[in-house]
């Protein structure tokens, strides 16, 4: 009975090392390239003395962080009323820089330091947008940054 030949197997080549440090270098750059995340700070506003951005804007989203009463002076509105009405004007203004207005809001969060300014905040905050154009919303009654702040506002809206 003849022997069967056994077959070689294939010699193993070693493919040359890849250099990782530099193929990630390249993603990360090629990503940093690729991304339109843009800083909204309108020039006007008001500098804050905190870290954070009035609003970010990717793409075609516009992230606007919580509005204060404060004015473009730094002067903090002393009612109810009034602080409202410049967290909506400050809001106006940040979108505005954006590419966005007030119409493209698709999301906002209320924050009340006193859920006993509800109804004044529906009657205001109405107001602002046209009937049946509303945005999602959400409400809560928290303690704010400063003590005499009476509200805060954040959004999200299309640009």
């Amino acid at each position: 009975m003849a022997a069967k030949k056994k077959k070689a197997a294939p010699k193993k080549t070693k493919a040359a090392p890849k250099k990782k440090a530099v193929v990630k270098k390249k993603a990360k750059k090629a990503a940093a390239k690729k991304s339109t995340r843009q800083i909204i700070n309108p020039p006007g506003m008001r500098k804050r003395s905190v870290p954070l951005s009035d609003a970010v804007k990717l793409g075609n989203v516009v992230y606007v962080s919580g509005s204060t009463p404060y004015d473009n002076d730094g002067k903090l509105a002393d009612s109810f009323d009034a602080q409202m009405h410049q967290v909506m004007a400050n809001l106006i203004e940040i979108l505005k820089a954006a590419g966005s207005t007030l119409d493209k809001v698709v999301k906002t969060v209320v924050f009340l330091s006193d859920m006993g300014d509800f109804a004044k905040m529906n009657a205001i905050y109405k107001t602002y947008f046209k009937e049946g154009n509303y945005p999602a919303r959400s409400t809560m009654q928290t303690v704010l940054a400063r003590p005499d702040f009476m509200l805060e506002i954040e959004c999200v809206a299309e640009a």
